[in-house]
């Protein structure tokens, strides 16, 4: 199979965050010990392999019976599961997560009266009072904290009604968060302040990532909007 060489770019930066010796010609099983708490396994399906994350207590075994199994670079979490027999497990939604090729940044300016620009901890209070108008779905769909690696605020009449912000993967990626004022969706704001600063990774370099839940339909329209590509679905599950 043939991928562009935006696809390659965007995975060789991904598989040097991930692990040095990642190989896209097979599936790579790495430990997480993060995971080790709620027995968790996630894939996450590239255009190239399967890259299997699990607690280290799952480890040795998923090696064993990927091993002795006829897979070839992908495995599905069906047929992952299969391999521990008599085993329950409770799934997650997948995660979807697109990349914005450079050379498709479109720019958007926000409606008039409309500001944006950067922001840091001494915006705390204008922060939180944004916060409080968003529900508890927002924020944890959002992912937006004055603590992350980049921020920036769309603000009206000195109020601040959105925020972004970058998570920063390593050296080559930008992980983007959004958070808009419930009162003051569907007028572009969301396209503005995701033009602004995806401008901003371009210019340091990084390939801009935007992740939403499978059933975010909203977040998903947004981002092909904005002309990101989806390339890559997480799959996770637990051992009950």
């Amino acid at each position: 199979m043939c991928y562009n060489s935006f696809d390659n770019i965007v995975f060789e930066r991904l598989f040097k965050y991930f692990d040095q010796d990642i190989n896209s010609n097979r599936i790579n099983i790495l430990k997480n010990k993060d995971y080790d708490k709620e027995n968790r396994i996630s894939i996450y399906q590239t255009p190239f392999n399967s890259i299997i994350f699990t607690s280290t207590s799952f480890y040795v075994n998923i090696v064993e019976k990927i091993k002795i199994n006829s897979f070839n670079k992908k495995i599905s979490m069906d047929q992952l599961k299969d391999l521990f027999n008599n085993h329950n497990f409770t799934d997650e939604p997948n995660t979807h997560c697109l990349f914005l090729n450079p050379e498709s940044h479109e720019t958007v300016n926000p409606p008039k009266d409309y500001k944006i620009r950067k922001i840091d901890k001494s915006f705390k209070n204008k922060f939180n009072e944004l916060k409080k108008e968003c529900s508890k779905d927002d924020l944890e769909e959002a992912q937006v904290s004055l603590d992350d690696d980049y921020i920036v605020g769309c603000f009206y009449n000195n109020k601040l009604i959105s925020a972004a912000s970058y998570w920063f993967w390593g050296e080559g990626l930008a992980d983007i968060g959004v958070i808009t004022h419930p009162e003051f969706r569907k007028n572009g704001l969301a396209k503005a302040i995701i033009s602004y600063l995806t401008l901003k990774g371009i210019e340091l370099n990084r390939i801009n990532i935007y992740r939403h839940a499978a059933d975010n339909k909203a977040s998903k329209r947004l981002a092909l909007a904005m002309n990101f590509q989806e390339k890559m679905i997480i799959e996770t599950t637990k051992l009950i």
